[in-house]
């Protein structure tokens, strides 16, 4: 008798590392963009602070 995982055609286990590879991508371009917005709106309003003086 095969295990199951023998039994599963090899495709199958590369689409599914591929999709991890994908989310896990996709996971740290969110991260990414979310500080590179942050980094944006804090120096863009640290720029605003320095003019007032």
């Amino acid at each position: 008798m095969r295990s199951r995982r023998e039994a599963v055609p090899a495709p199958v286990h590369e689409i599914r590392g591929i999709k991890k590879r994908i989310s896990l991508l996709a996971i740290i371009m969110i991260l990414l963009a979310m500080i590179g917005g942050l980094a944006w709106l804090y120096f863009a309003h640290k720029e605003r602070d320095s003019e007032a003086f």
